[in-house]
């Protein structure tokens, strides 16, 4: 790569889908939550749920069972709380070989190019993002992000 060593660059990434596969347990940890919070189906379509903020998803399925936005805010955050800890649980000690194939030689090239930065945007709520950060050995490529408990629609 030619680079001016005068300019830099923000690279933003997204986490899962992008770097590592967790998704199946993000399914499963909410699929829990939902259950024991709002006692709903967690039957939101595939399509519905893709590159929407956790937080977002969580807000979908309780509309899509008819629970009002009032009863929604009124247990939300004991919800994102409990699908930390539901994550925390579920997610392997070890996400090494979660990691989508070539994504730390990536971020290892650019680290190296000193020009380029790098940030983290994702809806993974920020607790749950930081616990796949350390277990994946992405967390020292980061040094800032956007998460999905800090967005709202």
């Amino acid at each position: 790569m030619d680079y001016d060593k005068t300019d830099t660059t923000l690279i933003i990434f997204d986490l899962d889908g992008t770097l590592i596969d967790v998704f199946d347990y993000h399914v499963s940890s909410l699929t829990k939550v939902i259950d024991r919070v709002w006692d709903i189906p967690n039957n939101l379509p595939k399509s519905k749920r893709y590159g929407i903020p956790q937080r977002e998803t969580l807000r979908r399925v309780c509309e899509a069972n008819g629970i009002s936005d009032e009863a929604y805010e009124l247990d939300s955050q004991r919800a994102q709380t409990l699908l930390t800890e539901a994550m925390a649980k579920d997610l392997p000690v070890d996400l090494t070989p979660k990691l989508l194939p070539g994504a730390i030689e990536l971020l290892d090239t650019l680290v190296a190019s000193q020009v380029i930065h790098l940030a983290l945007a994702t809806g993974t709520l920020g607790p749950t993002a930081e616990i796949i950060l350390q277990r994946s050995g992405l967390a020292g490529y980061f040094p800032v992000g956007a998460y999905g408990h800090e967005v709202y629609t």
